[in-house]
């Protein structure tokens, strides 16, 4: 897996998951927290580590959203939550994680994991950090 960091042994589980769902993308499948081995095959799924390690993974620094739009955007810190958010715009690309609560529509985001390293931009970009997955979101 080519964004695999540090953690436990890997273990895989083969699951069906959504469309366009690429190697090395965050998974969640109701409250399992993964990364996704290999690209999403014909038969619509992909093996996915299951396990609390850390992965290298793109992550938007939104706040809060103003309508659908991304409104305010912050500094991440090591040990600060990260979110599934698949709400994300199309425009930002191909990211499923945030450091929003709430995602575009104003519901719940899930946690995803934690913030291993940290960025210090206040503005709108897409990050590269390392998340700790947390393997269960309840």
């Amino acid at each position: 897996m080519k964004n695999f960091i540090a953690g436990a042994a890997q273990l895989g589980e083969t699951l069906s998951v959504p469309a366009g769902t690429l190697s090395g993308d965050p998974v969640q499948l109701g409250f399992l927290n993964g990364c996704a081995f290999n690209d999403r095959d014909s038969n619509g799924q992909v093996v996915v580590d299951l396990i609390d390690n850390i992965f290298s993974f793109s992550v938007r620094n939104v706040l809060t959203y103003l309508l659908t739009n991304e409104a305010t955007y912050g500094a991440v810190n090591v040990g600060d939550k990260i979110y599934f958010d698949s709400t994300q715009p199309a425009a930002i690309g191909h990211v499923l994680l945030s450091t929003s609560p709430l995602n575009s529509a104003g519901t719940a985001n899930t946690v995803y994991g934690v913030a291993v390293t940290a960025d210090s931009t206040v503005t709108a970009k897409t990050m590269t950090l390392n998340v700790k997955v947390k393997s269960v979101s309840v």
